[in-house]
């Protein structure tokens, strides 16, 4: 058999999968939303391709093979890999150091209690907080995203100022740009 995979070959792998992780045509049938007869074919077809049985078929259902034992390992390995990464880019391929600075009355009432579901959602960011008051200078390069009261005269940052009843929502929308700006590997 030629190694080289084509298109379809991906495919009979998912219907292997999950075969090999029921162990029943049936159960897998189900799961994928198509007929016993379809899993079967299409484990025949990548058998055939392989050249090398999968499954033993009993009376009862079936057995993985001592290749398809390896087999089930290797691609439940692939797509547990896949679906990670997948799960990363869909966090928006965030992941290193944030610096976040600002007064110490937001950083306690307003960001500490979202910090658990920011972490959920980019579990690859580690967050550096700094409480300091409005009146420490602010000096770029200490920071990745300052949060102030202030009037905005911050010589090398590039301030964006917003009135109180538009803060919070700013400062989200902020945040999400800078982390998406600032923490998106670099290439």
């Amino acid at each position: 058999m030629s190694r080289q995979l084509h298109a379809q070959t991906y495919v009979w792998l998912q219907v292997f999968s999950c075969a090999a992780r029921h162990l029943s045509f049936t159960r897998c049938a189900e799961e994928l939303h198509i007929t016993p007869g379809a899993v079967s074919q299409q484990i025949r077809q990548l058998e055939e391709r392989l050249g090398f049985r999968l499954f033993h078929r009993r009376a009862r259902g079936v057995e993985l093979s001592a290749e398809g034992q390896r087999l089930a390992i290797t691609v439940n390995e692939a797509y547990g890999s896949i679906d990670a990464e997948l799960r990363r880019l869909d966090a928006g391929m965030i992941s290193g150091t944030l610096r976040v600075r600002s007064i110490p009355s937001f950083l306690s009432k307003w960001l500490t209690p979202r910090l658990p579901r920011l972490q959920q959602r980019f579990p690859d960011i580690q967050l550096r907080l700094v409480a300091e008051d409005s009146s420490v200078p602010l000096h770029e390069g200490d920071f990745d995203l300052a949060i102030d009261l202030n009037d905005g005269s911050y010589p090398d940052c590039y301030p964006q100022p917003c009135s109180m009843n538009r803060f919070f929502r700013s400062v989200h929308r902020a945040c999400c740009a800078v982390v998406r700006r600032y923490m998106a590997p670099r290439t």
